[in-house]
């Protein structure tokens, strides 16, 4: 499972959309900073809700709105079960300093 990070808390956010490595640095290199504080994104495995990347929405699990009603759906092994773009939301877990 690839990592990500959150600025979530960093910036005083309750919620915040969570990147991957290059986004990050990408970001930095705009920014013209050479470090910043990031949370580790970590998965919430057990939680009720779930993030589309289709529409990039969250849902509430067994809300109806993923699944074969949902024009987006695509399912994994082409047939049934869970959808292609269906991801874990995820909570901020440790702080750490990324740099150039």
């Amino acid at each position: 499972m690839p990592k990500y990070f959150s600025k979530a808390a960093v910036d005083n956010h309750e919620h915040s959309f969570c990147y991957d490595i290059e986004w990050v640095r990408d970001d930095m290199r705009i920014d013209g900073v050479t470090s910043r504080e990031f949370y580790v994104a970590e998965p919430d495995i057990k939680g009720e809700g779930f993030w589309c990347q289709q529409y990039e929405e969250a849902g509430m699990r067994g809300e109806g709105s993923c699944g074969a009603l949902c024009k987006g759906y695509a399912p994994m092994n082409g047939m049934s079960g869970r959808c292609k773009h269906w991801d874990y939301t995820y909570s901020a877990g440790d702080l750490v300093t990324i740099k150039l």
